[in-house]
């Protein structure tokens, strides 16, 4: 699945980042009458004493866990509760907590056994799915091999829209070859097959779409049309939580989301960082700060002749301070990257050629283009356009920042704010000359739909044979060691060409109320599944 946007480091920097947003929430509670007032004006210059803060938050040991309370939480109106049919993003998130998936993502995006352990023939051609022994459905009855061959039926058949239908495209035939094992066959050796065992199987015994039985840490207690879900904790699951019961209140729209979580009606919500970073809470919160596979750069119109050569694209990366454009736009909430894949992933490569800002060589690479710079009538030097959806506000002040430099080095430019729709539309018929943008990347990195030659969807209109087959060999690295070597080369090629130039990766957030606590400190979201340790997670002193 793939969109446009117009526009760990290790563990110890994310919590690090978590108790910085902490206090930055802290302000804007205090700041919230203050309005768009500038910097200069709202603080005192007199005299350097030391002031009584307005609030201090109270430094107490963190809670012991304890069993009971509800953790409460909001989704769309479901359609189906079955989470192999469900299309819907909040749905899918809410069954997370009643459904194991086969495998989940470790820390560096890296798929790890969970639900079943897999086990790959050496050529890539098939895979043995073992389902683990202390996995049972909520009823006490084992979670076995025939419910794996139902689920992956059950997939065949799923909406295009689903969640999970993606996952079935590369199986050609499943069978079960014992109680707990399926061996699936492919239709070709991929790499990263393993990431497409990431989806939750449903049991084959029993099934009612709006009252399902699962494996997960809750199982189902109720359902309210058009209200609420209540769950209860499931006294079958592997992973026993102190949390005794969810309650999931049905909402309209992500604004609902807001309101409610602001209200303190519900304890949960999800957001990108620098989208809650403009939201002013009218409470106290807690962050987890996790990886996003939000990728932002700059695109070129390679159709035009300005582009397509290597001098240009130099020019303009060399004249940019990456660091001190990503802190204007995003302040710390993207991490920097060269490359399409995020920098906290196992496979990303760190060794890949950077075009370190230096001014003089940038003036000297853009002298080296003005003949081919397209003139006007009297002969002058046309200014580009660099497109940038009105609407996002980082892409904004990166694209200011791009021009702004572009014209220092004597490539006349102007940004050009435009609506989602209409620049959408610039980018399927060719019209433009640069744009500020980016695209929301599965887990499993296959950047064949942006990048490659040949694909329908290369809106730079980008032609690179070489790329292509460095693409086409992650595509055949069937061992972890063959896709991580095709995948560095492909990395270190890309970062030196700049088709794009590549500036960061967005981080997104659970927000939750402070009466919510982690085991072991946080909540400790992953990106695949934001409940993935709410075993883990309890809710202090709620009695």
């Amino acid at each position: 699945m793939k969109r446009i946007w117009i526009m760990k480091k290790q563990k110890n920097s994310i919590k690090f980042m978590n108790h910085i947003m902490a206090l930055i929430a802290i302000i804007f509670v205090l700041t919230g009458c203050l309005g768009e007032m500038p910097i200069e004006d709202t603080i005192p210059h007199q005299r350097e004493e030391t002031a009584t803060p307005l609030y201090m938050p109270e430094l107490l040991p963190p809670p012991e866990p304890q069993y009971g309370g509800t953790l409460r939480l909001s989704m769309r109106t479901p359609q189906t509760l079955n989470p192999l049919l469900n299309q819907d993003a909040t749905v899918a998130r809410v069954l997370q907590l009643l459904f194991e998936p086969l495998v989940m993502l470790d820390d560096e995006l890296r798929p790890v056994p969970h639900l079943a352990s897999l086990d790959f023939a050496l050529d890539g051609s098939s895979v043995i799915v073992t389902i683990r022994g202390d996995a049972f459905w909520n009823d006490g009855s084992p979670v076995i091999a025939r419910d794996l061959v139902h689920s992956l039926n059950i997939l065949r058949g799923a909406p295009a829209g689903a969640i999970y239908r993606n996952r079935i495209e590369n199986i050609f035939y499943y069978e079960a070859i014992d109680e707990r094992s399926v061996r699936v066959y492919f239709t070709s050796p991929q790499g990263g097959a393993a990431y497409m065992f990431n989806f939750p199987i449903i049991p084959s015994s029993y099934f009612d779409p709006m009252a399902p039985m699962g494996n997960g840490p809750y199982m189902f207690s109720n359902y309210t049309p058009g209200e609420s879900v209540q769950l209860i904790r499931n006294p079958f699951t592997f992973r026993s939580p102190f949390i005794g019961q969810v309650d999931v209140m049905i909402t309209r729209d992500a604004l609902t989301d807001l309101y409610a979580f602001d209200r303190g009606l519900v304890d949960v919500y999800q957001a990108e960082m620098m989208e809650w970073s403009r939201h002013r809470s009218i409470k106290p919160v807690e962050f987890s700060i996790y990886a996003a596979m939000s990728y932002e750069f700059i695109g070129f119109n390679f159709a035009r002749a300005l582009p397509r050569q290597p001098e240009f694209r130099q020019a303009i990366a060399h004249s940019l301070d990456i660091d001190r454009i990503l802190g204007d736009a995003f302040l710390t909430h993207a991490v920097r990257t060269t490359t399409p894949i995020h920098p906290h992933s196992w496979l990303h490569e760190p060794n890949t050629h950077v075009f370190e800002f230096d001014m003089e060589r940038a003036e000297r690479l853009a002298m080296q283009v003005h003949p081919l710079w397209p003139r006007d009538e009297q002969g002058e030097m046309r200014p580009l356009e660099v497109l940038v959806n009105w609407n996002n506000r980082e892409g904004l002040v990166v694209a200011q920042a791009v021009v702004d430099q572009m014209n220092a080095i004597g490539m006349p430019a102007e940004w050009v704010p435009i609506p989602f729709d209409v620049l959408q539309a610039r980018l399927r018929e060719g019209e433009f000359d640069l744009f500020v943008g980016g695209y929301y990347f599965s887990f499993r990195p296959d950047i064949r739909f942006a990048f490659h030659s040949e694909s329908p969807d290369n809106l730079l209109s980008y032609y690179d044979p070489v790329l292509d087959r460095l693409l086409e060999a992650v595509v055949i690295g069937v061992t972890d060691s063959q896709y991580q070597r095709a995948l560095a080369d492909m990395q270190k090629h890309f970062a030196e060409q700049l088709p794009v130039i590549s500036l960061a990766f967005r981080h997104s957030a659970l927000i939750t109320d402070r009466r919510i606590h982690g085991q072991f400190g946080g909540l400790n979201p992953s990106p695949d599944n934001i409940f993935a340790n709410v075993h883990e997670w309890f809710v202090a002193d709620w009695r």
